[in-house]
């Protein structure tokens, strides 16, 4: 298994996130309050889910993390904080891939 997860937007890199390092206390203190918030519900393209499972979690946040990255005025921080939630929560997932269409985004996961 990879320690890195990777997300690329139109085959260039754009952010990783290395599992091998540890987390800051506060850092995994946001995840945590992150994923209780998310426990609550999301809305993924196919509607509102009330009690999400943690792979339903993880999509809602690659949908956060990809606005974050694409929008001119994205926050790199909170970027960080959707990508570290992602690849703490999907140990397996090794890559995101990203293209760019006029409908909006192809997403890619690649599992190791």
């Amino acid at each position: 298994m990879s320690t890195n997860m990777v997300v690329y937007i139109n085959d260039s890199r754009r952010i990783e996130f290395d599992r091998g390092s540890s987390l800051p206390g506060q850092v995994r203190h946001r995840l945590e309050a992150l994923d209780l918030e998310l426990a609550r519900g999301v809305e993924l393209p196919q509607g509102r889910i009330d009690t999400p499972t943690t792979e339903q979690k993880a999509h809602f946040a690659i949908e956060q993390l990809l606005n974050q990255l694409t929008r001119e005025a994205g926050d790199s921080a909170v970027a960080s904080l959707w990508c570290a939630y992602v690849a703490t929560r999907l140990p397996a997932l090794a890559a995101i891939r990203v293209a760019e269409t006029a409908e909006g985004f192809e997403v890619d996961l690649q599992f190791d």
